[in-house]
């Protein structure tokens, strides 16, 4: 669960802070604390830098560029460090995108529009996700239906799609796969297919009532080993999904 990002020069000023679930107090001297903290690694370690901070309940994730600038997600330690590695790290692509000098005198407005490009960041979040699963060796495909309650319907891809190929067999999978599920009863309902052809399994996932995963993985790969990469990309897309619908 998602409890604070801040985004700071490693000085310890501080251009953007969001509070999810309660209000972080004295945010101004825990940016001192984390600036001081940066800078004690850099030297006692040679300039190796922490990304990675776990505590009893909370963890922090650090994104740095160029030593000055970082992006820091306070986050469940139950989250694990992948989930607040992936969304520091697009969070820092798109506040350097919109605001590539990140001047002081910027600081007011950062603090206002930032916070405004949540979604954005979100979806990159979700197509990092998607990427992740398709370098591992034997997942052929992965993509994401899901229906905004005002975007409509918008697929993430985790490669490049053909275009034409995804478009003739996807109404088909997901037509197959909801008459299979459908079968379940109201108190146990499915929430997983698999459809197995001569050379590949595609895993039917419904993540929420509004997102659909879907992945082609091939037969050569062991299932229980396909299985394993595909729960972990479940685990940090529903983090996702969760933290858009937040907004």
């Amino acid at each position: 669960m998602l409890k604070h990002v801040i985004v700071m020069k490693t000085s310890g000023i501080i251009f953007f802070k969001q509070d999810f679930l309660h209000h972080l107090p004295n945010s101004n001297l825990i940016g001192q604390l984390v600036g001081a903290l940066l800078d004690a690694c850099a030297q006692a370690l040679n300039f190796v830098t922490p990304i990675y901070v776990e505590f009893r309940n909370v963890a922090i994730s650090i994104c740095l560029k160029d030593r000055n600038l970082a992006v820091l997600i306070f986050h469940d330690a139950s989250d694990g460090p992948e989930f607040g590695r992936i969304l520091a790290a697009e969070m820092m692509r798109v506040f350097v995108e919109l605001f590539p000098t990140h001047t002081l005198d910027q600081k007011d407005a950062i603090q206002r529009e930032f916070g405004a490009n949540f979604p954005l960041i979100m979806q990159r979040v979700i197509h990092a996700v998607l990427h992740g699963l398709v370098q591992h060796r034997g997942i052929q495909s992965a993509f994401l239906i899901h229906t905004g309650a005002s975007s409509g319907e918008n697929i993430y891809f985790g490669n490049t799609p053909d275009t034409l190929r995804l478009e003739a067999n996807l109404r088909t999978l997901l037509n197959a796969s909801a008459h299979i599920m459908a079968f379940s009863d109201r108190n146990e309902a499915a929430l997983e297919c698999v459809l197995e052809a001569a050379r590949t399994r595609t895993h039917i996932i419904r993540l929420t009532p509004r997102a659909t995963l879907v992945v082609s993985v091939a037969r050569a790969v062991a299932a229980a080993l396909a299985k394993r990469r595909i729960s972990q990309g479940v685990f940090l897309l529903q983090n996702a999904l969760m933290l858009m619908s937040r907004q």
